[in-house]
């Protein structure tokens, strides 16, 4: 019997001393020896999509951007009768196409350049008979 409550007396001595560990933050030198996982961060919200507004109004701006782009391209004599094509994204210009001469191809991006709403252009013009051009050529045909 008197085991009985010896041995009982020392759960409810353990039970306490693990309550009161638990409380105070502090631990055993059971548990420090033991290595804990890092505890994980909370990750950092993503930054929130944007509206349907938001993207409907960049897509109308990077239309009219283009717009402007082409009707810079005809205007100017020696690029009019450049094949070059016009895509906007975010208000960066990408010109893509063959043209006759690299001189041509700077003319181009400094036109476009100067159109109003162009952040950066990305020119991506081939000279016509370079390899690019050619390979360009037999892909598109």
């Amino acid at each position: 019997m008197q085991e009985k409550r010896t041995l009982a007396g020392l759960i409810l001595l353990a039970a306490a001393a693990f309550w009161l560990s638990s409380v105070s933050g502090h631990t055993s030198a059971a548990e420090q020896a033991t290595p804990q996982p890092p505890v994980a961060q909370p990750a950092q919200p993503a930054a929130p999509p944007p509206s349907a507004p938001d993207v409907t109004r960049r897509a109308a701006e990077d239309a009219a951007i283009t717009v402007k782009v082409k009707a810079a391209l005809m205007a100017d004599a020696d690029l009019k009768t450049q094949a070059i094509n016009v895509e906007t994204v975010n208000a960066t210009v990408m010109l893509t196409g063959i043209v006759e001469s690299a001189a041509k191809s700077d003319a181009a991006r400094v036109v476009v350049a100067r159109v109003e709403g162009v952040r950066s252009v990305d020119n991506r013009l081939t000279v016509k008979g370079t390899t690019a051009a050619i390979a360009t050529q037999r892909t598109n045909a």
